[in-house]
């Protein structure tokens, strides 16, 4: 059944992509914690009350959903992988164009 091995080579290639996407939101999400954890520390340092115990505390801040949301819509990683599926489409295309034929 071609149709079916086709669907399966579409999944296979498509697959990676979605799973790099996710890990790449999962960087982001970090590194948008971690900035939330500097930026408190910075406040606490401004105010004054920052004090040695504060010193090694390098917990990320924020709310995870929230930090997830914001990654995953980030337009910083829309372009990577909206070209790696764009050129997914475009060799589909192509490789079907010279089947065809």
């Amino acid at each position: 059944k071609p149709e079916l091995r086709v669907l399966n080579v579409q999944i296979l290639v498509i697959a990676p992509i979605f799973i790099f996407y996710l890990l790449d939101a999962y960087y982001l999400k970090l590194e948008n914690q971690f900035r939330e954890g500097f930026s408190h520390s910075a406040k606490l340092i401004q105010q004054g009350q920052f004090c040695k115990d504060n010193l090694f505390s390098l917990k990320p801040k924020g709310g995870e959903i929230r930090l997830w949301i914001k990654a995953v819509t980030s337009p910083s990683t829309w372009f990577v992988y909206i070209g790696l599926l764009a050129l997914v489409v475009l060799a589909y295309a192509i490789i079907e164009d010279q089947f065809t034929l």
